[in-house]
């Protein structure tokens, strides 16, 4: 059996492209730049940051954060 470990994630890089297109319908935020058909898009590191910029601002309070966290710790458990 292999045991994998996180020691390190930057929370809002870990969102789900669907997690993130919810919280922008929440927010009337437009994310069709960076995601298409259900998957990051991003070409070289400088559209990879526009894209973790983008998603990270539609975590903006407690909720936001408590359904990131649960979203991405289920992804784990499973």
């Amino acid at each position: 059996m292999v045991l994998k470990a996180e020691i390190h994630c930057h929370i809002e890089g870990a969102a789900s492209p669907e997690l993130v297109e919810l919280q922008a319908g929440k927010y009337g935020a437009d994310v069709s730049a960076i995601i298409r058909d259900g998957s990051y898009v991003w070409n070289d590191f400088t559209s990879f940051l526009h894209a973790y910029d983008l998603a990270s601002r539609l975590f903006r309070c407690e909720d936001d954060y408590a359904l990131l966290a649960e979203t991405y710790l289920a992804d784990l458990a499973s």
